[in-house]
């Protein structure tokens, strides 16, 4: 066999020696061959074999790794990819909010109440925010501008998701110098925006406090219920009109579409939607009387040495609101910029709870206030007439118990006119149990009845928040309650408005105002009209009734007979006036203790063709003639001398 026919593979291995394939051809190699490492009786291995092996395993693994690539790359561009993309996207191109101006709300007469004034705030993007020490350097700078606490910014950051492109707010309400100084630092930092906004201001003072409410953060609770245009970083109305009327009044969000730079700073706007501005809204209430009310009710307040009371003066004809004012005041300013610890702590923790709207949300005895309703309900009834009198002694026996007059020695012969003019107590005691000295009266079923009629115990459906309703006792919840039964005194209690009855001022000016107008119970409300900001429309609330028909003009026309004598002799004629005729009643509201009572007088002016309707309460002002009768004839003067002139 010739070289050129020679197969370099065709060897044999036997032993410890190679053997060509070709004929004769054996050969021995050693290990200084650099190949074969064996003697003559050993197993050989071979090089070739052994890197076979290795290249096996590298290629397993390198099939393994690249395996595990493929699923990789698989899983982030075809399972993830349009997540990713709208990442990678987002980071180029966001959408972003344009809050609308809010609403203003005017007074009766076109007196603006509130409005909104520039502001400035700080605002992150955390996925744009630089890290460690240069976020610290930049939180310095921003501490040190606007007096804010570091650890309290950082705090902020680290609460907040920080793979998050919505903006949270890092400091609100700074001042124009701090704006702009931190305006031009923020150009060179990312996700740090300086954004102009815009806040409330109450412009009318105090007074307006409860009526008007205030703005105030969103909280996570509250932002379960609210539409997804709604952001923490957002203001919403709290209490009073903002608050009720949050929808009107906010307008609705608008949107822009905007490509930013690395740094998260907008650079270009490609698709823009306007915000529309919020509705503006005209109350029922005349500023300037309900700013004369609260300038003498803190006047004499403060000569009486006590804090606390409400007054609400309504529109008879249908129920819009005139003047609302309770005391202790807060200012709803405060609401609008950072709230100190201080201001915190007097406004929610305070002992005088300035926040508590007491001509909503306070409940107290009636007292005599309620005396109206019981007259009117036994002329109803046809328990007593005009005429019908009883002998006022000082008061009655029932069995082993004696229920006094208010005045030694009794009023003499009293009918509805006069037991109503000085508040006779005998006289209600009398047509209010179910039955004395072989009379009928009124019994208990028959008085809560009329009481309902007349809005106690209920809802007036007053238009803005916090309302509460006021309590009328029953057998029913004695029983449950304290395991006695309703005694015939309990009736008698309740005809003159003591024991467990609770009314609250906005109860008693609607019954009175449905007294003066001829029975008809409306529901009360502040808002008149709401004009859309877009077309200029106007939206006119309508007076809403909650009862008619439910007690006679005849009735009626007796008890206002009645409380017009209060004023020309009884209990109230200190507010007597040649320049008006007014009616009322007076109520001393018993509080057990050593406690004074409070101080009631409801009434309504003018006397033949009413305007205006009362209620006026000072917790623990003594006698309801002297101190709630003074206010209102301080108010009534002004209003009539100064608004009809």
């Amino acid at each position: 066999m010739s070289e050129d026919n020679y197969d370099p593979f065709s060897v044999q291995i036997k032993g410890g020696k190679i053997k060509d394939r070709r004929v004769g051809s054996t050969e021995r190699f050693s290990s200084e061959d650099g190949f074969v490492m064996a003697d003559d009786d050993s197993n050989v291995q071979m090089g070739p074999v052994i890197e076979n092996y290795y290249l096996r395993m590298a290629l397993i693994l390198l099939f393994i790794v690249f395996t595990v690539l493929g699923f990789r790359v698989f899983y982030l561009q075809i399972i993830k990819g349009d997540e990713f993309r709208g990442l990678a996207e987002g980071n180029r191109i966001r959408l972003q909010r344009i809050l609308p101006n809010r609403g203003i709300i005017y007074d009766n007469h076109g007196k603006q109440m509130v409005r909104n004034i520039p502001s400035f705030s700080i605002r992150f993007v955390p996925a744009d925010l630089p890290k460690g020490e240069e976020l610290d350097n930049v939180l310095e700078i921003i501490a040190s501008t606007t007096g804010k606490e570091f650890i309290e910014l950082k705090e902020l950051i680290t609460n907040t998701s920080e793979y998050s492109y919505i903006q949270s707010s890092l400091v609100e309400d700074i001042n124009y110098e701090q704006a702009v100084n931190l305006r031009i630092k923020a150009s060179i930092w990312s996700g740090i925006h300086i954004i102009e906004t815009a806040k409330r201001e109450y412009m009318l003072g105090n007074t307006f406090s409860h009526l008007l409410g205030y703005l105030g953060k969103i909280t996570e609770n509250e932002a379960i219920d609210l539409p997804e245009d709604y952001e923490l970083i957002d203001y919403i109305g709290k209490t009073g009109i903002e608050r009720s009327y949050e929808k009107e009044l906010r307008g609705i969000v608008g949107k822009k579409q905007v490509e930013v730079d690395a740094l998260g700073k907008e650079t270009k706007i490609l698709a823009e939607q306007e915000a529309i501005k919020g509705n503006n809204i005209h109350l029922y209430i005349d500023a300037d009387l309900q700013v004369k009310l609260s300038e003498i009710v803190a006047k004499t307040l403060n000569n009486r040495n006590v804090d606390k009371a409400a007054g609400i003066i309504i529109n008879p004809q249908n129920g819009g609101i005139m003047a609302m004012s309770s005391f202790p005041e807060f200012d709803n300013n405060i609401f609008s910029k950072s709230i100190s610890q201080e201001q915190y702590e007097a406004v929610f923790t305070g002992d005088d709870r300035p926040l508590f709207n007491r001509t909503l949300s306070g409940q107290y005895p009636s007292g005599s206030i309620i005396k109206p309703l019981v007259a009117s309900a036994a002329l109803d009834e046809g328990i007593i007439d005009r005429n019908t009198s009883f002998l006022s002694t000082g008061g009655i026996y029932y069995d082993i118990w004696f229920f006094p007059d208010w005045k030694a020695g009794g009023h003499g012969q009293t009918n509805v006119i006069k037991a109503l003019a000085e508040s006779v107590n005998t006289f209600f005691y009398i047509i209010g149990i179910e039955e004395y000295d072989g009379r009928e009266g009124l019994g208990l079923d028959k008085m809560l009845s009329y009481m309902h009629s007349y809005g106690l115990s209920q809802y007036t459906g007053v238009d803005i928040s916090g309302e509460q309703m006021g309590f009328l006792p029953d057998r029913y919840w004695k029983w449950e309650e304290r395991d006695e039964p309703w005694y015939p005194g309990d009736t008698m209690h309740l005809a003159i408005g003591q024991g467990d009855i609770l009314v609250t001022p906005i109860q008693m000016a609607n019954y009175i105002a449905a007294i003066a107008n001829g029975g008809i119970l409306y529901s009360p409300h502040l808002v008149k009209q709401i004009v859309d900001s877009e077309t200029g429309a106007v939206v006119m609330s309508a007076p809403q009734v909650l009862n008619e028909d439910f007690i006679s003009s005849a009735s009626l026309d007796i008890v206002r007979e009645g409380m017009r004598s209060a004023v020309t002799t009884g209990s109230a004629r200190r507010i007597y006036s040649e320049d008006y005729t007014a009616a009322g009643k007076t109520g001393t509201a018993q509080v057990g203790g050593n406690a004074k009572p409070h101080s009631w007088f409801v009434g309504f002016a003018p006397y033949d063709n009413p305007e205006i309707a009362w209620a006026m309460l000072v917790e623990n002002g003594g006698d309801g003639s002297d101190t709630a009768v003074q206010i209102m004839d301080e108010v009534l003067d002004w209003y009539f001398i100064n608004t009809k002139n």
